[in-house]
């Protein structure tokens, strides 16, 4: 799922990651504009969307407090098990065998 419909960004997913599906659920990788973080509590909600190896990529958590504040709470939902802060974007995963863990990468 692209959020924004987006084909050229699918383009390029399939063409680096052909195992990857698009348009069908539960999604293998989401992308979410900073515009549209709220998307992410929907995703959550909604069950049958996501599954254990699903990665979400949230574009500009830090654009303005309110999408910062978004992504502060996004951090510490309890079915996010890591999270990987790159200043410019950040990903989520939600691997139940995984450790809960936050890491803050410099880019």
């Amino acid at each position: 799922m692209i959020s924004g419909n987006n084909p050229d960004m699918e383009n390029q997913i399939a063409s680096h990651f052909p195992d990857v599906r698009t348009g069908s659920t539960p999604y293998d990788f989401i992308f979410i504009p900073a515009l549209e973080i709220k998307t992410i509590y929907e995703l959550l909600s909604e069950p049958g969307l996501l599954h254990n190896d699903t990665a979400v990529l949230l574009d500009q958590p830090y654009k303005d407090k309110e999408t910062t504040e978004q992504w502060e709470a996004i951090k510490t939902d309890s079915r996010v098990t890591v999270s990987i802060d790159m200043f410019h974007c950040c990903a989520i995963f939600f691997r139940q065998e995984q450790a809960r863990e936050h890491f803050r990468i410099r880019i």
